[in-house]
């Protein structure tokens, strides 16, 4: 029984502990009193406004593509295909396996196939 008891004395320590974290948290969130002993944290404008001093326009962020090079690449041997595919393009899965070759580079493929082949226009490469 003397186990028990200091298991159930060791678990309200520690949620008595918990408590008090929590309302220390809490009463510290958004209080102007909390913000007199803790500086608030740097927070970035949500919304530009028009009476503002800085008239200069902010950089735009622009996206800038990234590459990934691909291992394989794929076109049909068959006499009607026009197209060819990286392997992270999901086009090559529906060539047929007769007819489907692969390179492990778009030079190789084009050094066999150039002129007759034509990146796919949705490829991801």
């Amino acid at each position: 029984m003397s186990g028990r008891r200091a298991s159930f004395i060791m678990w309200l320590a520690t949620l008595s502990l918990v408590a008090g974290v929590l309302t220390v948290a809490l009463a510290h969130n958004g209080s102007e009193a909390a913000s007199a002993t803790h500086p608030p944290r740097a927070y970035l404008p949500l919304v530009a406004c028009d009476s503002c001093t800085n008239t200069s326009p902010s950089p735009t962020p622009t996206a800038t593509p990234t590459r990934v090079a691909a291992q394989t690449w794929y076109t049909s041997s068959h006499h009607s295909a026009q197209y060819y595919y990286c392997d992270l393009d999901d086009g090559w899965r529906n060539l047929s396996p007769v007819y489907i070759r692969s390179y492990p580079s778009e030079a190789a493929l084009l050094a066999v196939w150039g002129g007759q082949r034509t990146k796919h226009p949705d490829s991801k490469c």
